[in-house]
């Protein structure tokens, strides 16, 4: 039987590239290590279950670096560095003493689902049987891809076929050896890792899971959609949002949301709403927390007073609007990021659009909003053209998933068309910072602490 030993780290970092020499230096600073040997498939479900380090904690700076919410300038000075310098896009983000848990967390993942995929060719005879073998890859292999996805969205430029193949993508780690230095990709190979990934794992996962934390063929499916769409790839988008919603496609109507006094969206006894498909959170950075996010004024004067989102998502605290809308019922301070139902509608219907479906387009977007406002309030949207479809869509967008670090994914994707790309700009203390268009600060820079350790190349920003 195979047994596989792997590290439990404490830190918030973890660097993927070391060499034999540093990886025993920075394995020395870490006190906090407990010893875990996988021996059986159990001890590798074991693992899969640990929501601390598979559901918690995915990047929180896609937040930060968009254009949803402003503090003000005595919240923006009392925050940490690396949260300042992000939520302004300066050059310089971190600082070598900076753990910067959008990466550590991220690659931490990726340790622990190649932990067990190493593992997992000694477990083929084991008792609990093929399905449940199968079922472990599959959601290691999703881990893994969910997690190079997310990283790829903060510390790679967009994705863009011309230069994807030449552009620095991310450190590619597809086993649990410290020893095996790894260079960079490119971005096109990262993707193209994603996405293989999240194949494999589609065609080994069960149809259905216990708990929306565990990965299904609905959430691999409904992960290829958002992926194909960042990619540009309005056909496969399409195809693979279209199998998802054949599997899954209730939207709650909001008319039956119980909307609590505390700062929830909706009470525990709602949790989790039936939209969710898989479930993961973003840790609530100091910048972006409800106490101190101003939700941007303009995007709050969008929302129709019979839309029901206006009292759903939003609170007034001291006279400011503050977000409160998450999916994300139990833990304080943590934003739903994962995947659900109302996402994979709107990538349906942006595709439609894309793919001049306009009818089928319109049909999407207002399957979602009838669901959305007071009953017998919603009068249909119509477009006569694909452009007017799109503009429709890319607002809903952007109103629907409020808070749910898509927003950076879309600003992103959208500055490759001049009919959406948008400049966005933030004021502290009086000075105006600006992120233009296709700036090289839509990467931001890897971990200082990384780059001493591994040599690994640095964004050009």
């Amino acid at each position: 039987m195979k047994r596989i030993s792997v590290l439990f780290i404490s830190l918030g970092l973890i660097a993927f590239g070391l060499g034999c020499g540093r990886e025993k230096d920075f394995l020395d600073t870490k006190p906090n290590e407990v010893l875990f040997t996988i021996s059986s498939l159990n001890d590798c479900r074991t693992l899969l279950n640990n929501e601390s380090v598979f559901n918690n904690n995915d990047v929180a700076f896609t937040t930060v670096s968009a254009d949803e919410f402003y503090v003000t300038d005595d919240e923006w000075a009392n925050c940490p560095s690396a949260e300042r310098n992000s939520y302004v896009w300066a050059k310089d983000l971190f600082s070598i003493q900076d753990i910067v848990f959008d990466w550590g967390d991220g690659y931490r993942r990726i340790y622990y689902s190649n932990a067990i995929l190493d593992a997992l060719p000694g477990f083929k005879d084991d008792p609990l049987g093929d399905a449940e073998f199968d079922r472990i890859k599959g959601s290691a292999l999703f881990f893994r891809a969910y997690s190079y996805y997310s990283l790829a969205q903060i510390f790679t430029l967009p994705y863009d076929a011309a230069t994807a193949v030449s552009l620095p993508g991310l450190p590619l780690r597809l086993n649990a050896n410290f020893n095996e230095k790894v260079d960079r990709s490119t971005i096109m190979q990262t993707y193209i890792q994603i996405i293989a990934d999240l194949e494999a794992a589609e065609s080994m996962l069960p149809a259905t899971s216990d708990f929306p934390t565990l990965p299904n063929k609905v959430a691999a499916k409904a992960m290829l959609a958002r992926v194909y769409l960042t990619m540009g790839d309005f056909a496969n988008a399409w195809k693979y949002a279209d199998e998802t919603l054949m599997a899954k496609n209730s939207i709650f109507d909001y008319n039956k949301l119980v909307i609590p006094t505390t700062n929830f969206l909706t009470v525990n006894s709602q949790y989790p709403l039936s939209e969710d498909i898989f479930h993961i959170v973003q840790s609530g950075t100091n910048i972006s927390r409800t106490r101190a996010a101003i939700v941007d004024s303009t995007l709050y004067k969008q929302y129709d007073v019979n839309d029901l989102r206006k009292t759903a998502f939003f609170q007034t605290t001291g006279g400011q609007i503050r977000f409160k809308g998450s999916y994300e019922f139990k833990l304080i301070n943590f934003r739903f990021s994962g995947l659900a139902t109302d996402e994979i509608l709107l990538i349906r219907a942006e595709c439609n659009a894309r793919l001049a479906r306009v009818g089928d387009a319109m049909t999407d977007l207002n399957k979602l909003l009838i669901n959305r406002f007071k009953t017998g309030f919603f009068v249909p949207l119509t477009a006569g053209d694909e452009e007017t479809a799109l503009k429709l869509i890319l607002n809903e967008r952007k109103k629907e998933l409020i808070f749910r670090g898509t927003r950076w994914a879309d600003l992103r994707r959208l500055g490759k068309d001049p009919r959406f790309a948008t400049s966005i700009s933030r004021t502290v203390k009086g000075t105006v910072y600006t992120l233009p268009v296709g700036d090289k600060r839509y990467a931001l820079s890897i971990p200082l602490m990384e780059v001493q350790l591994t040599g690994v190349a640095q964004n050009d920003r």
